[in-house]
């Protein structure tokens, strides 16, 4: 089994990192309708931005496959807007 170092982690980190900011640069004069689809995207990248630091913190080995089907029960049982959800899958195809 192949354990995600923490080199990793600060990979997806920054990309999550960058995500949000891009979100914050290009879409902060949307639309009502379109700013609650943006305000997900960026809680969902916040998530995975928050959750490698924690695991960063932890110290714990843990792998690929594991990261990606804690993302994908968040997903499926925790998210609430369209946004969140578009952002963990596309965290989930980053990690695949």
């Amino acid at each position: 089994m192949n354990y995600l170092e923490s080199y990793h982690l600060t990979d997806l980190e920054i990309y999550c990192k960058n995500k949000c900011v891009r979100i914050v640069i290009e879409h902060h004069n949307e639309d009502k309708n379109e700013i609650i689809y943006y305000r997900g995207l960026y809680g969902g990248y916040l998530y995975g931005k928050k959750l490698t630091n924690s695991l960063k913190k932890r110290k714990n080995r843990l792998t690929n496959i594991e990261l990606y089907n804690h993302l994908k029960v968040y997903k499926n049982w925790k998210t609430k807007s369209r946004g969140e959800q578009d952002a963990l899958y596309d965290i989930m195809n980053y990690l695949s």
